[in-house]
């Protein structure tokens, strides 16, 4: 039965997606363990991050296989996200090309930071060494 307020959205599951999806959820799932695990302070990082690299591998590959079967059985159809696309593609647009001033603008702000702390740094090691001077003449 064809529903034309539903057009472009997946009413159903088929076959692949039936298959793929819950391995792909059971990934994200997992996913903040193995992200709280490779940011913990015990030794190993090497099996660490292995296990979270597996988990983000597994959730593309579980990923793709879904999408294709949807794909396949004509989920979602191109005309459903067609009001969404411009929209994002002017904001993400806008983005990339502020994201070069942002840029500049944090270094700038960190080098004069920076330069701020060793100005500082630098008065107070002269002031602690004048007062060592001093204590030293009296």
């Amino acid at each position: 039965m064809h529903d034309p307020t539903r057009q472009g959205y997946a009413t159903g599951l088929v076959g692949p997606v039936i298959q793929w999806n819950p391995l792909w959820l059971l990934t994200i799932v997992v996913m903040p363990f193995t992200t709280k695990l490779l940011t913990g302070e015990a030794d190993a990082f090497e099996v660490r991050f292995t296990g979270y690299a597996v988990d983000q591998a597994l959730a593309a590959l579980f990923l793709v296989p879904a999408f294709s079967g949807l794909r396949r059985s004509g989920l979602p159809q191109a005309d459903a996200s067609a009001e969404v696309i411009p929209f994002v593609t002017h904001w993400a647009s806008l983005c990339r090309l502020l994201l070069p001033v942002l840029r500049l603008g944090l270094r700038s702000v960190r080098r004069r930071t920076l330069a701020a702390n060793m100005i500082d740094a630098d008065s107070r090691l002269r002031d602690h060494e004048r007062t060592q001077n001093a204590e030293v003449k009296e």
